[in-house]
């Protein structure tokens, strides 16, 4: 029970981080203020919040099968995207944006959405 508790708040915690994080970016591009890429005609940050958005909705269904399909889907979005993106900044460099400290924001995008994976797949089941 205690350990399906931590495992519930840390994947709600991290997914409203990322849900966060694509509001801020998907306003930026709306505003035109720092774009994001565009890929077949779509703002790729606007499909990563309408990610985030169904890996939440998925937490709110409770049909096993049906919640799967939803998150896993979308996750498979967000963490493919985030991993190519990190692929061509290794390979390329000054493809992804930067924080403040200097840290390269493809690698955090990588880094939650693979924790945010884990958790999800590692939670027991109600």
């Amino acid at each position: 029970m205690k350990q399906r508790l931590v495992v519930s708040i840390l994947l709600w915690g991290l997914l409203l981080m990322g849900l966060y994080g694509g509001i801020s970016v998907s306003w930026d591009t709306f505003t035109e203020a720092a774009p994001c890429p565009e890929v077949a005609g779509f703002h790729v940050c606007y499909v990563i919040l309408a990610c985030y958005g169904l890996m939440i909705l998925a937490q709110v269904i409770r049909t096993s099968t049906l919640q799967n399909i939803i998150f896993y889907s979308a996750w498979a979005v967000v963490f493919g995207v985030a991993l190519f993106a990190s692929i061509l900044e290794i390979s390329n460099g000054h493809t992804c944006p930067k924080s403040s400290g200097g840290l390269v924001m493809c690698y955090v995008s990588l880094l939650l959405s693979g924790l945010i994976g884990l958790l999800f797949w590692a939670k027991p089941d109600p």
